[in-house]
């Protein structure tokens, strides 16, 4: 009868670590789609400027591939289009796969270079109070789990140098 108590002890000290760590990865997870979320949809606006090249660059992007951005008219201004944080992150990705921010528009190549609008932070004043509770209540639920996950294991360590007659 002993041992079975003993065993249903451990199983209940092994049920409340997985479910702490699976809490502790959900909420992981959960705050850094919702703070990604926040920067994407509320972050700070870009300019991007085309800079024209005076010889073919080895590699390009074909504009076929920059078309869906509407950022055409980036190569006929001289002061650069303002986009969003979300569009400078989807060109930014395609910049990446190429290995390059060089640009085939037309018959010419140019490179471009992207700066910040204004304030480079996200503007709280923009962000849904329930996006920014949510956010902390994720936040929250994390830092506890973090909590009683240590916890846990600080007691089943001093129960192993118990039994080893250390303490």
């Amino acid at each position: 009868m002993e041992n079975n108590s003993f065993f249903l002890k451990f199983s209940k000290s092994k049920l409340a670590l997985i479910i702490i760590v699976a809490v502790l990865l959900s909420s992981s997870y959960a705050s850094n789609y919702v703070n990604n979320y926040i920067f994407l949809e509320f972050g700070p606006d870009y300019i991007v400027k085309a800079i024209m090249l005076d010889e073919k660059p080895k590699e390009f992007i074909p504009f076929s591939r920059l078309e869906a951005y509407g950022i055409q008219n980036v190569f006929n201004s001289s002061t650069g289009v303002e986009i969003s944080f979300k569009v400078f992150w989807e060109i930014n990705e395609l910049i990446s796969s190429y290995d390059t921010s060089n640009v085939e528009y037309g018959i010419n190549y140019y490179r471009l270079r992207f700066d910040f609008v204004g304030d480079t932070d996200v503007v709280q004043s923009n962000i849904p109070i329930s996006l920014i509770v949510l956010s902390y209540a994720i936040s929250s639920i994390w830092l506890i789990a973090v909590i009683l996950l240590l916890i846990i294991v600080i007691i089943n360590l001093l129960r192993i140098l118990r039994r080893a007659g250390v303490l």
